[in-house]
């Protein structure tokens, strides 16, 4: 086999040549001698020890392993360097939405700048839409003084679900006593409501 692979060898370095012209080259030293250590390469003889593998020093085997163990652990580098960057590259948790912004997106066409002012005594603790077996607008509402409420009217504004304003409904509780909740459920025509707002509390 080193036979072959040296004529293969000269016949390429030696193409064109006459020869005459290929012994001269093949008296150069230093061809001879790159010539002679590629044959004691190619021709070296095998290991006689049948137990070559096992009687070689820890360094050698220490040497074998890091040739296998260089190349994976460079991969798994990379690999985790990549999680990383594409990790810090990823999209932050939006930022959860403040009471007012959500009431503008349930109703964006509902204009809630009134310019009145907070009545303080009454208080809407609840209020809401239900449309089973009719139309109610539900809510519970508290006296805050320390005086009964003779009458209590809150103004409610409704509206959609695409935030289309439906109309207002009035609610009127009597007799309410010194820090009671009252509960109310008032019937209202407007079947397609789902969003409901304050509009305005007057107490006497």
């Amino acid at each position: 086999m080193a036979n072959r692979f040296r004529k293969f060898i000269e016949s390429i370095i030696f193409v064109g040549m006459t020869p005459g012209a290929q012994k001269t080259a093949d008296s150069s030293p230093r061809k001879l001698r790159l010539f002679a250590s590629l044959e004691r390469f190619l021709s070296a003889p095998s290991p006689s020890d049948p137990f070559y593998l096992t009687n070689r020093t820890f360094g050698q085997k220490l040497t074998r392993v890091l040739w296998f163990a260089l190349p994976v652990a460079a991969v798994v580098g990379l690999a985790m360097v990549a999680i990383v960057v594409h990790a810090s590259k990823s999209a932050k948790p939006a930022r959860e939405p403040a009471a007012a912004e959500k009431e503008a997106r349930i109703l964006p066409n509902l204009n809630t700048d009134f310019g009145v002012e907070s009545n303080k005594e009454l208080e809407v603790l609840d209020v809401h839409c239900e449309h089973t077996g009719g139309s109610l607008l539900v809510g519970d509402l508290q006296n805050k003084t320390d005086h009964p409420i003779l009458a209590g009217v809150v103004i409610f504004d409704l509206a959609d679900g695409s935030g289309s304003r439906l109309g207002a409904v009035a609610v009127t509780e009597r007799d309410i006593a010194p820090g009671a909740v009252r509960q109310f459920r008032q019937p209202i025509e407007q079947t397609t409501a789902t969003g409901v707002l304050v509009r305005d509390v007057q107490t006497r």
